[in-house]
């Protein structure tokens, strides 16, 4: 299957049929990959695959973190997913689709209709997830998860995971004061050769003002006739060029992908949280909290102000409503491009 990069995340994906384009959020928690489709519980009994490429192009795809498609280490939530949706669409050449989602796949779908309205023809929330009972068991388990690195560390995950006898990616790192080594494998999409990569990676101090120091890469990558050699804190792997910085691979911010209103609906809701209020823009603004500087009060509602304005001025009362209970949700855990940092 081929492989694309969207916001610097290898895709992996497939289109089969003929028809109008039918985008597919596939199910499996977080196995979702194309193969769900085809094997998973009841859709292995429906066989949806048989059926739909009749009258569609189908176009499937492994989530990021799942299968054959890369991920980043981050705060991963349902805009994460729209966005390799819309990118691989994007990439695709298509401005208007059918979106279906099955179990955790309806949550993106849904995201995406809220964020992107005109590029959505129809929707399909196939056997959606959520509920009360889900959300109180999955809290559960994400702690037990967060416990058990607590306790094992990183290493732990891993021999853990390799004891299963799961496919698991992995770089050894040799660690010295200045400079990290890594040896890895790696290609550039499925019909290139695996070839083995020792890069070296300079590591620069710094002291910091309260105390102790701390550490920085040196991008040692060279773009267009150029060495970089800028300091940062994340690298990249992505190509040729193995492990370099987010300008040298000219990667984009997933905020820059969010629609003006989502950003403007964010940014509402962060300052009425910061004043002791609720998310819901909707309610009246928080009053001014004990202690706070009513200078400080008055700067933090211009910015409100602007910022609902934003969100207000391309949506109505109700579909701003929408977008609320959306981002209410609480974001999934969490390439061509791995990231380092």
């Amino acid at each position: 299957m081929p492989i694309t990069a969207i916001d610097g995340i290898a895709t992996r994906y497939e289109v089969i049929g003929s028809g109008p384009p039918l985008l597919m959020y596939a199910p499996g928690g977080f196995n979702a990959v194309v193969e769900a489709w085809s094997t998973l519980g009841s859709y292995a009994r429906i066989k949806l695959l048989d059926h739909l490429p009749k009258r569609f192009t189908c176009i499937l795809f492994d989530r990021r973190e799942c299968g054959q498609s890369g991920g980043r280490v981050e705060r991963v939530t349902w805009q994460h997913f729209v966005a390799q949706g819309k990118g691989l669409l994007d990439h695709l050449g298509i401005k208007r689709a059918h979106l279906m989602g099955g179990c955790m796949g309806c949550p993106p779908v849904t995201a995406f209709a809220v964020a992107h309205p005109g590029m959505v023809s129809s929707m399909i929330l196939y056997w959606p997830v959520g509920g009360a009972k889900y959300r109180i068991s999955s809290h559960q388990r994400f702690a037990e998860h967060l416990a058990f690195v607590a306790s094992d560390g990183l290493d732990g995950v891993v021999a853990l995971v390799a004891k299963d006898g799961k496919p698991f990616g992995a770089i050894q790192v040799r660690i010295k004061s200045s400079a990290a080594v890594l040896s890895f494998r790696t290609r550039t999409s499925d019909d290139d050769e695996w070839r083995s990569v020792e890069q070296r990676i300079p590591i620069e101090w710094t002291q910091c003002k309260l105390g102790g120091a701390r550490p920085w890469f040196r991008c040692a990558a060279t773009s267009k006739g150029r060495y970089c050699g800028s300091r940062r804190a994340v690298l990249f792997l992505g190509g040729q060029a193995g492990f370099a910085c987010r300008c040298c691979y000219q990667l984009g911010y997933a905020s820059q992908l969010e629609p003006l209103r989502l950003r403007g609906l964010a940014k509402a809701r962060k300052i009425r949280m910061r004043l002791g209020g609720d998310a819901n823009v909707l309610n009246e603004f928080p009053a001014k909290p004990k202690g706070m500087h009513q200078r400080t009060y008055t700067r933090l509602r211009r910015l409100y102000d602007i910022a609902a304005a934003r969100c207000g001025a391309v949506a109505s009362a109700t579909s701003i409503f929408a977008m609320a209970l959306m981002l209410e949700a609480e974001p999934s855990p969490g390439s061509r491009f791995t990231r380092l940092g």
